[in-house]
């Protein structure tokens, strides 16, 4: 709202429009209907009604019609582009693509709100109304993690039909994920080593997500027919970890092929019956 335009007397307008009563505060942050509210006797927001004649402000004596019009007919392109947009239904995803990309480049303490409105190109007002707070938009971070470990298992079951086999495709994909350029160690375990208090509710999204893992892994070893389910899936999860980091450290330099060969081993190793302990020979 340019100063010469009111000359120089902002408050004037304001009382006008605070005394035709019904002030929104929403339309006053925007700088939307300051013009409406100021022509609108009753206060009632109408985007026609500036041009309708209602000298609301005029009646009260305190702003000039003049003013008025002038402003108008200076600012339309403003007052336009400041009236309340329709809901954007990708603002959600942008949003948190471009935290994902933030906290995975610098961590999550790291990066500020700023950052994240500056990337994902949005307002702060759309920002808020997404994700309330920090907390909340980590904790979505942390379920697009989840998400990407349930596409994988997807993926590899379209790929591969024996649980067991699955398994170590699981294993050779994350193999391949965690050696590639820019893999900076696994989401989850960042996150968790940024929120060690039991009780936050960071921390326990990551505790909940590793369990899912470790879950859906045992799931895997059931079906497969392990004889120790609960320790294949174990084994296999320590397997997963371990090629995050040595992926993080090393890249394709690493221990990755090492590793997938050794889940191969221990998934067959588990698929094999248990055999009885041999009676001991009488003396």
């Amino acid at each position: 709202m340019p100063v010469p335009v009111l000359r120089g007397n902002f408050t004037v307008l304001e009382r006008a429009t605070r005394g035709a009563g019904a002030c929104d505060t929403w339309c006053w942050n925007v700088r939307l209907t300051v013009l409406e509210r100021a022509t609108h006797g009753a206060g009632t927001c109408d985007t026609g009604c500036w041009n309708g004649g209602h000298a609301g402000a005029v009646r009260l004596g305190l702003v000039p019609s003049a003013v008025i019009v002038d402003w108008a007919v200076r600012n339309w392109s403003g007052i336009v582009s400041a009236m309340p947009r329709k809901p954007d239904p990708g603002a959600r995803d942008r949003i948190l693509t471009a935290a994902c990309q933030l906290f995975n480049a610098h961590g999550v303490h790291a990066v500020g709100m700023q950052q994240i409105i500056d990337v994902a190109g949005c307002g702060k007002n759309l920002l808020y109304r997404e994700f309330p707070t920090k907390d909340d938009l980590v904790a979505a971070y942390i379920e697009r993690s989840k998400e990407g470990w349930c596409f994988d298992l997807r993926e590899v079951a379209a790929q591969v039909s024996a649980p067991a086999d699955q398994l170590l495709a699981m294993v050779a994909r994350i193999a391949e994920n965690a050696t590639a350029p820019g893999f900076r160690g696994c989401v989850i375990y960042n996150t968790h080593a940024e929120f060690p208090e039991a009780d936050h509710p960071v921390n326990r999204a990551t505790t909940a997500n590793f369990e899912f893992i470790r879950e859906s892994l045992f799931d895997l070893a059931k079906r497969a027919g392990a004889a120790d389910p609960r320790t294949l899936a174990d084994r296999l999860l320590l397997i997963i970890d371990g090629l995050k980091v040595n992926g993080a450290a090393m890249g394709r330099s690493g221990a990755a092929s090492a590793a997938v060969a050794f889940a191969e081993e221990t998934i067959r190793n588990a698929l094999r019956p248990i055999q009885a302990p041999a009676p001991a020979e009488s003396s």
